[in-house]
C-alpha cells in the first residue's frame, strides 16, 4: 500500500489523455470546483509536455477563474541531462519512481 494512503488527503486521478489540444474545459471545471493542487505526471519531459502546457494554460487564464489558482506540481524529466541506465535506473534518477512521485506528491499536499 502506498504511504500516500496512509494521509488524510483526498485524491482524484484525471486521465488528461492528450497535451494537443488541451483539454482546457477539464482544467476549468476543476478549479471552479474549488481543487486546490494539481500534479502532473508524465514520463516525458517537463519543459514542453503536459506540466508545461497546464501551467501555461492555468497562468494565463487564471484571472478568468475569479478563483485561486490551485498550487502546481509536474512530476516528469527534468531539464538536464540524465545518466544512461536501466529504465528503471533513469526512472528513479529522475524522481519517476513509486517512492519519487510519493515524495514529491507529499512535499506538493505539505
Amino acid at each position: 500500500k502506498s504511504p500516500l494512503f496512509a494521509s488524510s488527503c483526498q485524491l482524484q486521478v484525471v486521465n488528461a489523455r492528450w497535451v494537443k489540444p488541451l483539454d482546457t474545459n477539464l482544467l476549468e471545471t476543476l478549479v471552479e470546483q474549488g481543487i486546490t493542487h494539481i500534479a502532473t505526471l508524465e514520463e516525458h519531459m517537463i519543459m514542453g509536455g503536459a506540466g508545461s502546457a497546464v501551467n501555461g494554460y492555468l497562468l494565463n487564464e487564471s484571472a478568468s477563474f475569479k478563483l485561486h489558482r490551485p498550487a502546481i506540481c509536474n512530476i516528469g524529466i527534468p531539464d538536464r541531462f540524465v545518466a544512461h541506465g536501466s529504465q528503471a535506473e533513469q526512472l528513479t534518477d529522475c524522481g519517476l519512481d513509486v517512492d519519487g512521485v510519493v515524495k514529491q506528491l507529499q512535499q506538493l499536499l505539505s
